[in-house]
């Protein structure tokens, strides 16, 4: 980037501590917690707010304009070159829903205590990046995203991990029709997951689902906790689909889309009809170590 010719934006997002979320140390419920809970979330809230000062003093030393805000607070694209998320996994989807082609790098805040699949650098390291970045040799990694569509029209934030079609009601049984590949069935259960290559270490994983490649152009559906009563055999319980995706038409009231974690919902009537499929601009997310999300599943990625 040597020659240019005007001053370089970035955006900083931010996620707030879950030590400062409570109150701070004064109040009720930090005097509830064990004592090794309170060491744990102090230790965080320490990493995280230094981790914070050192990125913000790092991209000013270099000259780049800063605007950084709190990652509830962001709902607008972030049309800036470039874009830095300071906290978790959580933080950075937040992020990635309001960007299309800007380049992200992802800074793990805490990473004694945040797995931080697609972080790029630490409080450590995140010099390293920044410069390599300015001079032009910092890799990215195209991820694929999942567009969303209900009664035809597109949702606004391209999916970066996965959907997930539940009621809003955690107790209430959500009730759906899946159709894959011209083969459809009714299901009763407690959500429907479909998630993307980059999504699959995450929330479906857990549920059950398989790992799929980090860049993987297919998607991966899921339902959760499937009711097997009525005399019938789902077939279409889980699977592996091309990026044409797969419909499902919603039956019972109080369904919501949850769009990469709970901050994003969309409300779905019954007999919308939902589309996934992963047409939505993909993600460039700088300095990716593609074997951090294998390492919380290294036992089963040895079988």
């Amino acid at each position: 980037m040597a020659g240019r010719s005007r001053q370089l934006r970035a955006a900083v997002v931010y996620k707030r501590t879950t030590l400062a979320a409570m109150g701070g140390t004064r109040s009720a419920a930090w005097r509830a917690l064990p004592p090794d809970v309170r060491c744990t979330l102090r230790e965080g809230d320490a990493e995280h707010h230094s981790t914070l000062k050192e990125v913000l003093a790092v991209l000013r030393d270099a000259g780049i304009h800063v605007w950084a805000r709190y990652r509830g607070d962001v709902q607008r694209r972030l049309q800036t070159d470039l874009v830095v998320t300071v906290g978790g996994d959580g933080t950075l989807l937040l992020a990635a829903g309001l960007v299309r082609s800007e380049p992200v790098l992802a800074v793990n805040s805490d990473p004694r205590h945040s797995v931080g699949v697609f972080a790029g650098a630490t409080r450590r390291t995140v010099r390293d990046r920044i410069n390599r970045w300015l001079a032009g040799r910092l890799a990215g990694t195209t991820l694929p995203r999942m567009g969303v569509r209900v009664n035809g029209k597109l949702i606004r934030w391209p999916v970066l991990n996965e959907v997930l079609l539940a009621s809003r009601n955690p107790a209430e049984m959500t009730r759906y029709r899946i159709r894959v590949n011209r083969r459809e069935e009714d299901h009763r259960c407690s959500g429907l997951y479909v998630a993307t290559g980059p999504g699959s270490t995450g929330a479906i994983r857990s549920a059950g689902g398989r790992i799929l490649p980090l860049r993987s152009k297919r998607l991966q559906f899921l339902a959760r906790e499937l009711y097997a009563g009525l005399g019938r055999r789902a077939r279409l319980a889980r699977g592996v689909v091309s990026a044409a995706g797969l419909e499902a038409i919603a039956i019972s009231r109080g369904n919501t889309l949850f769009c990469d974690g709970s901050r994003r919902q969309v409300s779905v009537t019954p007999g919308a009809v939902v589309h996934f499929s992963l047409d939505a601009p993909p993600l460039n997310l700088l300095a990716l170590d593609p074997t951090r999300r294998r390492r919380p599943w290294r036992k089963d990625q040895k079988r």
